[in-house]
């Protein structure tokens, strides 16, 4: 009698114990990874899903339920660019979706699309190779829980050279890191520490009240006579000659970044019969679309970049603009200029 008690006893903490790991390993799976030297975090919760991407890259803001992964800008052609976006799969299978990106150049003579099974977060996906458009791509479709998940890889052929060596290094990133966690719908997009590193002759700004943080050259020093206003000068004497950084940040009261610049435009024009401003240029800041206007009037001219933020209007000026003259100041601008653009990140709330 008392050995099958014992024995029972036994049976209870081994069934019990293998819960335990059933459990721990469920939770395991629906966890996001945890970063790894040269890899961060994106978690995407709102949609369901988290990876680990290379530090280098960069992530689209705005609608979360499309995103872009790129070095500088989806744009760019010297690097590869990844394309995520979720959607309701209202019925369809990965296959399905599969089906109608295919059916879609039946026509074409002499294109071979290669279809392959592949394992993306546990589950069975469906990849297209070669697929046809700007630049060739590598499509992974998946479906789960009624989602479509569409991972677009650009480019995919070897003439790309070392952009497709890359690209095949991010999808091997990305598909060993793709995990599939419980939606939490409004969840913010989290994308790791979001200031750039410091290295030797940088320094780090970070305003949590405004809501941003670059890295500038050691040798510039920051001032901020207001809440909202940053100057960044050079050390250690300043001249109407030195190249200068002013941040301004205010409610944007649901202007667009285009109208302020169209404002910004107008405004010069109604002193300057005739004027023509040089832009507003396309950049992109964070995954934020911002808009450029080069040469603008004023003792000395300068440049502008605008751009708005989950309602909040950025207006950085760099002063001087030259335009195309190659004097040093000018080339000091624009160095400036490069490394707000690369390292700017906005921290959320």
């Amino acid at each position: 009698m008392k050995r099958n008690l014992i024995l029972i006893v036994l049976l209870a903490i081994f069934i019990f114990a293998g819960a335990l790991g059933a459990i721990a390993r469920g939770k395991a799976e629906t966890e996001c990874p945890q970063p790894e030297i040269g890899l961060t975090v994106l978690q995407n919760e709102g949609y369901g899903y988290c990876m680990l991407i290379p530090e280098a890259y960069d992530v689209s803001r705005g609608d979360a339920a499309a995103l872009a992964v790129y070095v500088h800008s989806p744009l760019a052609v010297e690097h590869p660019v990844l394309y995520i976006d979720v959607e309701d799969a209202a019925g369809r299978s990965a296959q399905d979706a599969a089906d109608a990106v295919t059916a879609q150049f039946t026509d074409l003579q002499n294109l071979a699309i290669g279809r392959s099974t592949v394992r993306l977060a546990g589950q069975n996906a469906v990849q297209l190779d070669g697929v046809p458009g700007q630049n060739l791509s590598r499509e992974l479709f998946l479906v789960h829980e009624d989602r479509l998940y569409t991972l677009t890889f650009v480019p995919d052929h070897p003439d790309e050279g070392t952009r497709y060596g890359e690209m095949l290094g991010l999808y091997d990133t990305i598909v060993r890191h793709f995990t599939l966690v419980p939606s939490r719908p409004g969840a913010p997009l989290v994308t790791g520490e979001p200031c750039a590193q410091v290295h030797e002759g940088t320094a780090l700004r970070r305003d949590e009240h405004s809501g941003y943080c670059f890295v500038h050259p050691a040798a510039y020093t920051v001032a901020q006579p207001g809440t909202t206003l940053t100057l960044l000068r050079m050390n250690p004497a300043v001249s109407d000659d030195d190249v200068q950084l002013h941040i301004h940040v205010e409610p944007a009261r649901g202007r667009t970044t285009r109208q302020v610049a169209d404002a910004l435009i107008a405004q010069i024009q109604t002193h300057q019969a005739g004027y023509t401003a040089t832009g507003p240029l396309p950049e992109i800041i964070d995954g934020v679309w911002a808009e450029r206007l080069d040469e603008m009037p004023g003792q000395p001219p300068s440049r502008h970049l605008l751009f708005v933020h989950q309602d909040h209007l950025y207006h950085l000026t760099f002063i001087p603009d030259q335009g195309q003259s190659q004097t040093s100041t000018q080339t000091e601008m624009e160095s400036l200029y490069e490394f707000i653009v690369n390292s700017w990140a906005f921290l959320e709330p």
